[in-house]
C-alpha cells in the first residue's frame, strides 16, 4: 500500500514538474496556448512511469483543454501495451482521493476506476486521448512479422508503424518523455 501511494505521490509531482516547465512567463503561456499536440512518450515499464503518463494525459486534456493528446509506448515500455498489463496497476481509495481532490471540479472518487487500464479506456473513449505503441517491439514481443498478426495489444492501443511513430513526434507541437 506505501508503494502504491510512494508512486503517484510521486507521480503527480513529475507531471507536475512536466507540465509546468516552459511556463514561467508570459511569453512562455502564450506559447502554452498555441500548443494543440501533445505526446507523452513512455520508454519505461517502471510504475511511476504508468501512473504518470496517465496522470499528465488527463490533465492535458480535462484541465489544459489541448486539442490532441497522445500516449505512445515506446520500447521500453512495450510490456504496458500487452493485454491485462495495465490492470495491474490499481487505483486504491487513497490515489483516487488524492487524485479528486486535485481536480475538484471534473472528478469525484466515485467517477474513478480501480485500475489503470480502465481509466485508459474512459480516457480514450470520453477524452478522446490516444494511445499507441511502437508497432515493431510489439511485433518482436509477439514473434510475428507483419503489424497485422499481434493480437496481444489491447484493444484501444493502436500499434504503428516506424514511419507513422516517426511523422507523429515530428507534427507534435511538445513531446513529454518519461
Amino acid at each position: 500500500m506505501k508503494k502504491v501511494n510512494a508512486i503517484l505521490i510521486v507521480g503527480v509531482f513529475v507531471v507536475a514538474i512536466a507540465l509546468t516547465m516552459g511556463c514561467i512567463d508570459e511569453k512562455e503561456k502564450e506559447e502554452m496556448n498555441e500548443i494543440k499536440t501533445v505526446i507523452v512518450y513512455v520508454n519505461t515499464n517502471d510504475d511511476y512511469s504508468q501512473y504518470a503518463a496517465l496522470g499528465a494525459a488527463f490533465d492535458l486534456k480535462a484541465n489544459k483543454k489541448i486539442e490532441t493528446v497522445a500516449i505512445f509506448y515506446g520500447p521500453g515500455g512495450i510490456d504496458a501495451t500487452a493485454k491485462g498489463s495495465l490492470a495491474e496497476y490499481k487505483l486504491t481509495s487513497t490515489i483516487k482521493e488524492i487524485l479528486a481532490n486535485q481536480y475538484p471540479d471534473v472528478l469525484t472518487v466515485e467517477m474513478l476506476p480501480d485500475n489503470l487500464e480502465l481509466l485508459a479506456r474512459f480516457m480514450n473513449s470520453e477524452l478522446d486521448v490516444q494511445f499507441y505503441s511502437c508497432g515493431s517491439f510489439n511485433m518482436v514481443m509477439e514473434e510475428v512479422s507483419l503489424i497485422d498478426e499481434l493480437k496481444d495489444v489491447e484493444d484501444f492501443i493502436t500499434p504503428l508503424k516506424i514511419s507513422d511513430a516517426l511523422d507523429a513526434g515530428l507534427n507534435a507541437d511538445k513531446v513529454i518523455w518519461l
